[in-house]
């Protein structure tokens, strides 16, 4: 997955930006004002082999899942200036 799509680049410097480098769906659907469906869509495409983001778990059943740039992600974000 070497070309992202202009979505996709929006979700991970958003992630980027975001409190801890990491962030929440809901959080997503309204920085980047989408459905959530098509967030969801663009993250298992961004986490699909673990590529540019990973999920992390809520720590309690109770709490949402978040997601955190990779490695690559981050290396990603900076080689091409985006962050």
């Amino acid at each position: 997955m070497d070309n992202l799509s202009k979505v996709e680049l929006k979700i991970l410097i958003a992630v980027a930006r975001s409190q801890n480098s990491e962030c929440e769906i809901a959080t997503l659907v309204r920085t980047l004002s989408m459905s959530v469906r098509d967030v969801k869509y663009h993250i298992y495409l961004l986490t699909f082999d673990g590529e540019y983001l990973c999920w992390i778990g809520g720590s309690k059943p109770d709490e949402p899942d978040r997601y955190r740039l990779t490695k690559k992600g981050r290396r990603f974000l900076l080689e091409g200036s985006f962050i």
